[in-house]
């Protein structure tokens, strides 16, 4: 059965639980304000910190590696059964989550120009929506949210095994692993990042590799994936990229008219040598658009401004105490409607 908006709601506020909870245990967290953009700093952030955690993350993916294609196998087969879940070392923080949980390479707030920027990253354009996870196999498509809950419900899609042609001419043996944005207004998933395609595993490539490979595979579908049929009940389009010279960048803003700013909703920065991690990790990094001019000093078009607020950081603030303000009357609903049973449950 499909999931409902209101089910898509319920997610989203599990989603902003979680995720308020991590929030003081992940450095540099975006679900935190960005330390250059609030009051509550004195000083601005040292450099070092967050180029030294990038050159420890490299360090570490090229020592061990984690066991991508078991993690890829208990995805398709939907059973973590057998799989090792003792507890993680400290050099294994970038293993995937039991389940469908922490399956995502996730970003940390960008608080610095990183080293040979324009040379070591690349940047993707984010619309707004939903970041999930889509895994098509056995005919299917599915999509998780960061939280590991299931949401839409099974559909087709043509990505290769994401329905039961695709299946057949394969043989059933054919999955591909997404990283997405969902935006529901447009039935549209932003492709961010491949892990998967047509059976292929590369979590274990670097970003410029999965970037040029989804690219590749993207083009060789023809068309079909960009268009809504029988057997592609959404559009999957890949997001625009671009490296990350100061002439690239603005380029990009620029050419993003106002009508089209109010979808757009962050720029992400990979490493070009970061293998596909789980959870968040410095070799991605994030910011707001208005952000853009503060931390990497390109001039982008005044409608990506902050309107009808004073100052950017009471921007951030305002942000903040939304998703708080959703958060606690998620709270108090839940805790009337436990009050309200536990009444029925006296009487």
């Amino acid at each position: 059965m499909a999931t409902t908006k209101k089910d898509l709601g319920i997610d989203s506020l599990l989603d902003d639980l979680n995720e308020k909870f991590e929030v003081n245990q992940i450095k540099n967290s975006i679900y935190a304000p960005h330390p250059t953009f609030q009051n509550l700093y004195k000083s601005k952030p040292s450099r070092s910190d967050q180029e030294s955690r990038r050159k420890k993350a490299l360090e570490i993916q090229r020592k061990k590696r984690a066991d991508t294609l078991n993690n890829l196998r208990c995805l398709v087969e939907g059973s973590w059964d057998g799989m090792d879940t003792t507890e993680e070392s400290e050099d294994d923080e970038y293993k995937p989550g039991r389940f469908y949980k922490n399956q995502l390479m996730l970003s940390e707030w960008l608080i610095d120009v990183p080293e040979n920027f324009q040379d070591n990253f690349i940047m993707v354009a984010c619309p707004t929506g939903k970041r999930v996870l889509v895994v098509a196999a056995k005919g299917k498509t599915k999509v998780f949210s960061k939280s590991g809950r299931k949401i839409l419900g099974d559909f087709p899609s043509e990505l290769p095994g994401g329905n039961v042609r695709q299946s057949s001419v394969h043989f059933g043996k054919t999955e591909t692993v997404l990283d997405c944005i969902f935006n529901e207004a447009l039935r549209t998933f932003f492709i961010l990042d491949l892990m998967c395609w047509s059976s292929h595993p590369i979590y274990d490539s670097e970003t410029e590799f999965r970037f040029y490979w989804l690219k590749t595979k993207y083009e060789e579908e023809g068309g079909n994936l960009n268009t809504m049929s029988k057997y592609n009940k959404f559009r999957f389009v890949n997001a625009n990229r671009c490296d990350c010279s100061k002439e690239s960048i603005e380029k990009l803003m620029v050419s993003t008219t106002r009508e089209e700013s109010h979808f757009f909703d962050g720029l992400l920065f990979y490493h070009k040598e970061a293998l596909y991690t789980f959870g968040t990790t410095p070799l991605v990094g994030w910011l707001k658009p208005f952000m853009i001019t503060e931390i990497l000093k390109v001039t982008i078009p005044d409608y990506f401004q902050p309107v009808q607020l004073v100052t950017q950081s009471e921007f951030i603030r305002d942000y903040q105490n939304d998703r708080q303000e959703r958060i606690e009357k998620n709270k108090e609903k839940q805790k009337r409607r436990k009050d309200k049973e536990h009444s029925i449950d006296q009487s």
